[in-house]
């Protein structure tokens, strides 16, 4: 397995701790005081996975409406997109629906997609439940994982999953491509010839 090259988007409504979560896997930090992305704000990390160091981009992102024209820029060339909501805020589970209208429109067919509910630890104020989410998750093919930005409850499993179920596309798709490309070699070289021819998981900043 070669190392790989994974560019994260999050994806969001205004206040979900889109920001709040990046902050949290990539700093170990938490402020109740962030102020709101304006456009696309960049970091990016080292992970150790399968015994290769991997580079990982995130693309934290605007979740204001202004701002969706630019958002759909970074979808077309991501390797995943994390679609945050807040699980007290029910309204940004519903919107939702109208992000992953965005998403398919400008992505890849490969692209994975994960579905996030953030705020995990303000039990008395949950207004979607567990199942309700991961079923939803389920009907559009989407993994599904709840976080915590504050507490970073599940932040390190949400951003190794994912990164680790790309790296093992990424592997499996570079092999399927390799056969391809024997193949037609093989095929080409007896064309030719008349004979076969001869062939030769933590993160940090940076």
């Amino acid at each position: 397995m070669q190392p790989a090259f994974v560019k994260l988007v999050v994806v969001g409504d205004t206040n979900v701790g889109k920001t709040s979560l990046v902050n949290r896997y990539v700093e170990d930090t938490f402020s109740d005081s962030l102020g709101n992305t304006v456009g696309v704000d960049f970091f990016a990390c080292k992970m150790q996975l399968f015994g290769q160091t991997h580079t990982v981009q995130l693309w934290d992102t605007a979740g204001q409406e202004r701002f969706k024209s630019v958002v759909k820029c970074y979808f077309k060339s991501a390797s995943g997109v994390l679609l945050i909501f807040d699980l007290t805020a029910r309204e940004s589970f519903k919107h939702i629906e109208t992000w992953l209208l965005d998403i398919d429109e400008n992505i890849n067919p490969s692209t994975a997609k994960v579905l996030v509910g953030n705020k995990a630890d303000l039990t008395e104020n949950r207004a979607v439940s567990y199942e309700e989410a991961r079923e939803f998750a389920e009907s559009r093919k989407m993994m599904y994982f709840e976080t915590s930005a504050k507490s970073a409850l599940g932040v390190d499993v949400l951003f190794e999953s994912i990164v680790k179920n790309i790296v093992e596309e990424m592997n499996v798709a570079g092999q399927d491509q390799s056969r391809d490309n024997s193949n037609t070699q093989i095929r080409l070289g007896r064309a030719s010839s008349g004979a076969p021819s001869k062939s030769s998981g933590g993160c940090c900043n940076f």
